[in-house]
């Protein structure tokens, strides 16, 4: 068995559990959200045809969306929002897809949010 996936080029690692007992706060990522944050355009189509829903959200409000924001993935980014997924989800710390983008410094991912409908931050 080789080591653990590697994370591509300015992306960071992440490890998601299936298993609550194994993880505090990430053990309710679902496949939409491991999809999306990895980068993983047909994996994430995949999941969309089959009727998962776009606006799934984690124990503290992380969606799809928010996790492809947060890696930069425009195209998923984009994939998400053109079947329903909500530009302003907020999460229990207040964050947005935008913030998310904004903060990892992912302007293609903000500038597409802001033509989606996401309001500029003050």
């Amino acid at each position: 068995m080789s080591g653990p996936p590697q994370p591509r080029d300015g992306q960071e690692a992440a490890v998601y559990f299936s298993n609550p007992l194994m993880s505090d706060t990430e053990a309710d990522w679902s496949p939409i959200h491991d999809a999306a944050f990895n980068g993983r355009l047909l994996a994430l189509r995949k999941l969309i045809n089959q009727g998962v829903t776009v606006n799934l959200t984690t124990l503290d409000g992380v969606t799809p969306l928010h996790a492809a924001c947060q890696q930069g993935h425009t195209t998923c980014a984009q994939l998400l929002i053109e079947h329903g997924a909500n530009v302003n989800a907020t999460t229990v710390s207040h964050s947005t897809p935008l913030s998310v983008a904004s903060n990892r410094g992912h302007e293609t991912c903000v500038s597409l949010l802001l033509q989606n409908g996401a309001p500029p931050q003050g």
